[in-house]
């Protein structure tokens, strides 16, 4: 067996050049396998060829799948353990909450850029009254108009501040959860098939 000493970061991506070496060696099998359409004269020639295609797909490649199988459930188990032990759910959960504020927050403050508060949009209806242009239109075109007070939208805005750089800090807290180095032991056919020996 090798021993695989790597970062969790890593890890995941030698998990994921597992599961894509073991979709290949499937591929491979069903092909190997697969019934060929032919006629009386290429089954004499072939036959014997085929015969050894189809015992390879079954002896060797699967054996060699169920190889990659058991590499990729060892390194996904000891990924799974070590997240557990770096407290890595943990930290995407709160970064997920994070983000939802981040995002409510943003439209919040968003929501009230074009709007005029209700003393700002009173002056502009009065100023319309006063203009030559009386029609009906103009007299009484509507506008977006803000009830959220000055003080509760900088509330708002310092919340965001709050929020992004505890989601920056997070950040750095996942970034250094997945530096921990781990040890998995897998095949070592399968670390010399994907160049980790």
């Amino acid at each position: 067996m090798a021993q695989i000493t790597n970062t969790l970061t890593r890890l995941h991506k030698i998990a994921e050049r597992i599961a894509q070496r073991r979709q290949q060696v499937a591929e491979a099998i069903q092909q190997g396998v697969a019934p060929e359409q032919l006629d009386a004269a290429v089954l004499a020639v072939r036959g014997a060829a085929l015969t050894e295609k189809a015992r390879f797909a079954i002896d060797e490649s699967l054996a060699q799948h169920d190889e990659l199988a058991s590499a990729y459930v060892a390194v996904r188990n000891a990924l799974a353990a070590a997240n557990v032990q770096a407290g890595v759910s943990k930290v995407l959960a709160e970064q997920e909450s994070l983000k939802r504020r981040i995002t409510l927050l943003t439209a919040i403050k968003d929501s009230q850029l074009e709007a005029a508060s209700p003393c700002e949009a009173k002056g502009i209806f009065e100023a319309r009254a006063g203009t030559e242009d009386t029609s009906r239109r103009g007299l009484y075109a509507s506008m977006s108009v803000t009830f959220l007070c000055a003080d509760r939208l900088a509330h708002v805005v310092s919340e965001l501040k709050q929020a992004e750089q505890a989601l920056a800090r997070l950040s750095d807290k996942l970034a250094d959860c997945n530096a921990t180095r781990i040890t998995v032991e897998i095949a070592d056919s399968v670390a010399a098939d994907l160049g980790l020996a």
